[in-house]
């Protein structure tokens, strides 16, 4: 027995043309401006990360006063995410200047290595002006490994997290 349904069945239809093929060249093209779009990422995956575990905390955990902290990380990171973007965007700035790691760019790729985020941003910058190894040898040369994590001293009793300048440079007010 055969159900009509009221649709009619048409003739198997030959396949169209392609009208557009990607090309190598668009492919390189793609590739590059996805390379050029997560630059910011890779500059500030550091507190992307923090931030991740942080929202996590405050979402998932029902303990309150530990998710008003994680909630407190959460605002604070976020502040730190755009401070550390800029970091990057004024490292590049330096380096297309001064077209290698030299004077004003080397000093300021020093003064960012002593926290693990804007050693981060100083060396996505480096990488995305073609310099990225030489800058990885000068923090590695300085004695920072990837395992550095904290800033220096930060267990000391001058420790950078009681100064009001360390927290004017994590939110970005320089």
């Amino acid at each position: 027995m055969v159900i009509e349904t009221g649709f009619r069945r048409s003739a198997p239809s030959t396949p169209s043309p392609r009208r557009w093929a990607p090309s190598p060249d668009t492919d390189r093209r793609f590739l590059s401006s996805l390379s050029h779009q997560t630059r910011g990422l890779r500059a500030t995956w550091p507190p992307l990360v923090l931030l991740v575990m942080a929202l996590s905390v405050a979402v998932f955990v029902p303990v309150w006063p530990l998710r008003l902290l994680a909630a407190l990380g959460v605002l604070v990171l976020s502040f730190d995410i755009r401070a550390r973007f800029m970091d990057y965007r004024r490292i590049r700035v330096r380096i297309a200047r001064s077209g290698a790691l030299i004077g004003a760019a080397r000093t300021q790729l020093k003064s960012s290595s002593t926290s693990w985020c804007t050693r981060r941003a100083a060396i996505a910058a480096a990488y995305a002006e073609g310099v990225g190894h030489e800058a990885h040898a000068l923090v590695k040369q300085w004695g920072y490994r990837p395992w550095h994590v904290f800033p220096d001293g930060a267990f000391t009793t001058h420790s950078p997290f009681l100064r009001t300048s360390f927290w004017k440079r994590v939110l970005g007010h320089r």
